[in-house]
């Protein structure tokens, strides 16, 4: 009997209370029961888990590739010579400063260029044209420019000169014949005229002519009718001018 004295008793338990060793089922069939098919092969788990370890060895071994190219790669830049290159660099950029100083001194030499003036008072890229005093020769075609055909100076007259032939076509020599300077003349054309090939040409009365002033263009040859000459003078109106459309002489050799 349990001393009534004490403030804690002694717990005696009968080993009847408790079931006989070893338990049944077990504890393994304890579990089975009840957690079921968890965690064994059955519920995916060992199939997921190899998945994620094949591919984590598939990044290693991939990772490991790398790292030998990559070594690889630093070791042949650790062989390159850092002098000789940055040599060749600066080199390379101190030799652009002669090169760019060539050119801006070009550019400043094409700046100031000027065309030669043509002795006879125009050129237009063409054939310079020469000047002179006489002959006076007929007119092909004739231009007054005084002051009742111009209504402003300068006043200037334009013509075109066509090869209609089928021959090649030279001409040698272009000429302003006038006395005193009131007209110039420019004219594009070369010294060769291909068959249906035109050029052309422009003479200008730099202020009104004085009373009586002529002037003549002259287009020397191998054509016929060399050579072909446009007339200009003090007067108005105009003859001998050909051509479709008016508007200036059209010259014409075969």
């Amino acid at each position: 009997m349990a001393d009534s004295n004490l403030l804690i008793q002694r717990l005696e338990l009968d080993p009847a209370d408790f079931p006989p060793l070893p338990l049944q089922p077990g504890f393994a069939q304890l579990v089975t029961d009840t957690l079921g098919n968890v965690a064994t092969p059955t519920d995916g788990f060992d199939d997921v888990m190899g998945e994620a370890i094949a591919i984590v060895d598939a990044l290693d071994t991939a990772l490991g590739a790398l790292a030998l190219d990559l070594l690889s790669a630093f070791a042949e830049a650790d062989t390159i010579d850092a002098l000789p290159v940055s040599g060749t660099v600066i080199a390379f950029t101190a030799s652009l400063a002669p090169s760019s100083a060539a050119v801006d001194d070009l550019g400043t030499l094409l700046g100031t260029a000027t065309p030669p003036s043509p002795t006879g008072g125009g050129g237009g890229g063409g054939m310079t044209i020469g000047s002179a005093t006489g002959p006076v020769l007929p007119c092909a075609a004739r231009q007054g420019m005084g002051p009742g055909a111009c209504s402003s100076y300068p006043c200037t007259a334009a013509g075109t000169f066509t090869n209609t032939g089928t021959q090649v076509r030279h001409i040698s020599a272009i000429t302003l014949v006038q006395t005193g300077t009131t007209w110039t003349a420019e004219t594009d054309c070369t010294g060769t005229l291909s068959p249906g090939q035109t050029c052309r040409f422009t003479i200008t009365a730099q202020a009104a002519p004085p009373a009586g002033a002529k002037a003549q263009l002259q287009f020397t040859h191998d054509g016929a009718g060399s050579p072909s000459v446009f007339c200009v003078d003090d007067g108005i109106g105009s003859s001998g001018i050909g051509g479709s459309g008016g508007g200036g002489p059209r010259f014409t050799l075969n």
